[in-house]
C-alpha cells in the first residue's frame, strides 16, 4: 500500500507504510464462532433444526431438550439473517414453509399441508439471499426440505395412528373386554364381575345365558356403575 493514493474527507493523501509495523489480531473465538454460522448454509441449516426441534417439543412436550436445542438454533440462524442482510420476502417464504411443516405435524392432512410448506421453503431458500456469491447451494435446501418434511410427516403419521388407536383407559375401554364373575347371578340378572383390578356390579344383557361364578364375561355396556355383560 506505500504510495497509494485515497481520498480522506476530499483530499488526496498518498500513504506511506514502507516502515509501518505489521500486527496480526486473531479473532477470538465467540468472534470464530460468529464468522462460522453467518454463513447462508449454515444460517439455513440452523433454520431448519429449530424447527424440527420445535416441532419435536410441541409433538412431544415435557422433555424440554429438543425444544432448548431448537429455540437457541432457530434464534442463531435468525442472527445470522440480520447480519447477512436477508431479503424478507424470502424470511417470509421460509417462515411460512415452517409454520405449513407445524401445521402438517398436529392437523394430518395427507401431505397437503407439507407439500406446500417444501414449496414455500424451497423458494423463500433460493431467494433469502440477493448478493452475489450468498446463495444458499441447492442441495443444502433440498436436504433441509426432505428432513423437516419427512419428520413431519413422520409425526403426522404417528398423531393420526395414536387418533385410531382404541382407548385403553376410562369408560370406553370397558366396552367389549372381559370380565370374571365373581357372584352368582340373581334371577333379575344382577351379579358381580372383577375386571381390570376392579370389582363392579353387574347386570346381564337380553339372552345372555346365565354364568356360574368364575366364568368369563364380555363387557357390551355401562350403566352408571353397573356393566351389561353377556357370557362369553
Amino acid at each position: 500500500m506505500d504510495g497509494f493514493v485515497v481520498t480522506v474527507q476530499g483530499e488526496e493523501v498518498t500513504l506511506q507504510t514502507a516502515g509501518a509495523l505489521a500486527q496480526r489480531l486473531d479473532l477470538s473465538p465467540l468472534q470464530e464462532f460468529l464468522n462460522f454460522i453467518t454463513n447462508p448454509s449454515v444460517a439455513t441449516i440452523l433454520l431448519t433444526l429449530g424447527s424440527v426441534g420445535l416441532i419435536a417439543e410441541i409433538y412431544n412436550p415435557g422433555t424440554f431438550i429438543p425444544g432448548t436445542i431448537g429455540l437457541i438454533s432457530l434464534l442463531l440462524g435468525l442472527y445470522a439473517l440480520g447480519q447477512l442482510d436477508a431479503n424478507f420476502a424470502g424470511l417470509a417464504l421460509v417462515l411460512l414453509g415452517i409454520l405449513l411443516f407445524i401445521a402438517e405435524a398436529f392437523t394430518p392432512t395427507f401431505g397437503a399441508l407439507a407439500l406446500g410448506g417444501a414449496a414455500s421453503f424451497i423458494f423463500g431458500s433460493a431467494l433469502l439471499f440477493d448478493a452475489p456469491g450468498l446463495a444458499v447451494p441447492w442441495v443444502t435446501i433440498l436436504s433441509m426440505t426432505a428432513l423437516m418434511g419427512g419428520f413431519t410427516l413422520f409425526a403426522g403419521g404417528k398423531a393420526l395412528a395414536a387418533q385410531r388407536r382404541p382407548p385403553i383407559t376410562g369408560r370406553e375401554a370397558l366396552i367389549g373386554s372381559t370380565a370374571t364373575v365373581r357372584t352368582l347371578f340373581d334371577e333379575q340378572g344382577r351379579g358381580s364381575v372383577h375386571t381390570a383390578g376392579e370389582m363392579w356390579n353387574a347386570t346381564l344383557a337380553d339372552g345372555s345365558p346365565l354364568p356360574a361364578v368364575g366364568d368369563r364375561v364380555t363387557i357390551e355396556g355401562r350403566q352408571g356403575y353397573t356393566l351389561v355383560v353377556r357370557k362369553a
